[in-house]
């Protein structure tokens, strides 16, 4: 690779015009040894040549830096690119997005994202931008997590049931009841069909996640919701494990003789609410409380 190097800097030396073909052969010959110094010299003598750079120029360059450790000139190459007019595939920025997830750093993928939505006719595909919400959720970033959603509707991008189920999670971690439980009217509003588009699925493994919320917290008007929409679309609900779990929780939810007046009529409408779950559960109803007098 050293001697072709060497005999295009002779070329070029003597005034022979080289295209960028020769110059992409060299650096794609450096980048896939790990030579990464010696790409970045192929790099500006294309530059310096007034040669302009390609996707096939970049698309090693950046890939080298990713598989190297070197995410932030990767992030710079990915930039440069852009502004080239060259417009990345997911087979570009996709890597970048995984490293960056590696090293925990949200905000650098959300920039990465952010970056690639810029280019006209180009849409960040799903994948990526549920990568993205994920990550954030995780970092606790709620709100740049749901500015990221609006930003991938504004761009044409549906949000799909993982990307729901990634902020939901990061609700729950953070102990955002009342977030969470807006989010579930959401995604029902979501859920439905309306003038001929169809809704966003919602898969099992959200379902069920919210159904174990719901169930644990004793929200259990949300929980029969889940299992309504559960039984509707005919997806598959283990009952017995549900059981179990609320046996385990609220088995002696409302049984205490102590309780005043005033919190046993508080909880009445939660109490109706528990039945009904539990008469779904085939679980016996409980014996209706005695009013203090």
């Amino acid at each position: 690779m050293d001697k072709a190097h060497a005999i295009l800097q002779h070329t070029a030396s003597r005034g022979f015009p080289l295209e960028i073909a020769a110059y992409n052969s060299i650096l794609q010959g450096y980048c896939s040894t790990g030579q990464i110094s010696k790409a970045q010299v192929i790099m500006d003598e294309i530059k310096a040549a007034f040669v302009a750079p390609n996707e096939r120029s970049y698309t090693p360059f950046i890939a080298a830096h990713i598989r190297f450790g070197d995410n932030e000139a990767a992030f710079e190459s990915l930039r440069e690119m852009i502004s080239m007019g060259f417009p990345p595939s997911e087979l570009v920025y996709e890597p970048l997005l995984h490293a960056y997830a590696k090293e925990r750093k949200a905000s650098s993928m959300l920039k990465v994202v952010e970056e690639v939505n810029k280019c006209p006719n180009l849409k960040v595909g799903i994948s990526s931008w549920n990568l993205v919400v994920e990550n954030l959720a995780r970092k606790n970033m709620m709100f740049e997590a749901r500015k990221t959603v609006k930003k991938m509707v504004q761009s044409g991008v549906r949000p799909t049931g993982m990307t729901y189920l990634h902020l939901a999670r990061g609700y729950f971690v953070n102990h955002k009841v009342a977030e969470l439980l807006s989010l579930w009217l959401e995604i029902r509003l979501a859920s439905e069909d309306k003038a001929g588009v169809q809704g966003v699925k919602m898969e099992k493994e959200m379902l069920d996640f919210f159904l174990v919320t719901f169930v644990k917290g004793a929200y259990f008007q949300r929980a029969q919701d889940v299992v309504t929409y559960m039984d509707t679309n005919m997806i598959p609900v283990d009952k017995e494990a549900y059981k179990s779990l609320f046996l385990q929780l609220h088995a002696k939810r409302f049984t205490s003789k102590h309780k005043s007046r005033r919190r046993v009529d508080r909880r009445a409408e939660q109490l109706r609410e528990m039945e009904s779950f539990k008469a779904w559960l085939g679980l016996p109803h409980s014996k209706p409380l005695k009013k203090k007098r």
